[in-house]
């Protein structure tokens, strides 16, 4: 058996509050019988299994699950504290994975993934992900690249050099994005992990289109570039100067700009068809 534990916000690291209106929902009644009693949960039975703590799949935030254990429950009101922890020997679990493995994991209904609750599943959580983890790519022994099947197509992230002289060309790329409809984030925007590089990674294999600002022949830019398609994303190269793209990249088609008023704007104009026509082909 397994728990799963579906929130509409990011599970925090250690304790969360369960509805107790949607405790044991989606489980059958022999389950029930199992971990409860008159009501009462079996504190016992609850701890002796693993947890699947999963954000709805509607929230646009929502790209992993986690594995752990619920080592404590109390009673507050009519609603249930859980404290738990997450097991940090298991890699975290791309939603998109979960949702086409419903069946395996007792999910009947796709609806599930998409109501917050907490019901008790009979089934091997471990022996259903065995398919999950022999079917993904070995651990990166410098970066977890888990992410990397689960995209968002409505991001566009920017990999430019840490400094504000990018701040206008950064802005521009945004208004073309914003013209499509889409978000567009660059890494010094984003704090997730405790590494800089790990937020960058994570950024490039959740992007739809990742664009790249080859200007100063800016090596973390190039590296950044080279990890992009390494992993088969859309990239957009743009740069300043034609002579700062290196000879291994000089084949692909380049977006030049100028960094002026007139420029930019005409950036803008550039980008706009081609973020369209990679966001509908």
């Amino acid at each position: 058996m397994y728990h799963l534990l579906v929130s509409y916000s990011n599970w925090p690291n250690n304790c969360a509050l369960v509805s107790g209106s949607r405790c044991l929902t989606y489980t059958d009644q022999h389950i029930v019988e199992k971990v409860s009693a008159n009501g009462t949960l079996n504190i016992e039975a609850i701890r002796s299994n693993p947890a699947l703590f999963v954000t709805e799949h509607q929230n646009p935030e929502a790209v992993f699950a986690r594995i752990g254990y619920i080592h404590a429950v109390r009673k507050v009101g009519k609603d249930y504290e859980i404290q738990y922890y997450f097991e940090e020997s298991i890699d975290s679990l791309p939603n998109n994975i979960l949702s086409a493995m419903s069946i395996e994991l007792g999910v009947v209904n796709n609806f599930e993934w998409n109501n917050s609750h907490w019901a008790v599943k009979d089934v091997d959580l471990f022996k259903a992900l065995y398919k999950v983890n022999s079917a993904r790519p070995t651990k990166n022994p410098y970066f977890d690249t888990v992410g990397l099947k689960c995209e968002n197509k409505n991001l566009i992230s920017v990999m430019m050099p840490f400094n504000d002289s990018c701040k206008g060309v950064f802005e521009s790329i945004e208004s073309a994005a914003n013209i499509q409809g889409l978000e567009c984030k660059k890494a010094d925007n984003v704090w997730e992990h405790h590494s800089i590089i790990q937020d960058i990674i994570t950024l490039i294999c959740i992007s739809k289109i990742v664009i790249c600002d080859c200007t100063g022949r800016n090596a973390n830019v190039f590296y950044e570039t080279g990890i992009a398609h390494a992993l088969g994303k859309n990239v957009i190269l743009i740069t300043q100067n034609l002579d700062d793209i290196p000879f291994d990249l000089k084949h692909l088609r380049v977006v030049r700009y100028l960094n002026n008023d007139q420029g930019l704007s005409q950036l803008v104009n550039d980008l706009s068809p081609r973020i369209n026509y990679l966001i509908n082909n």
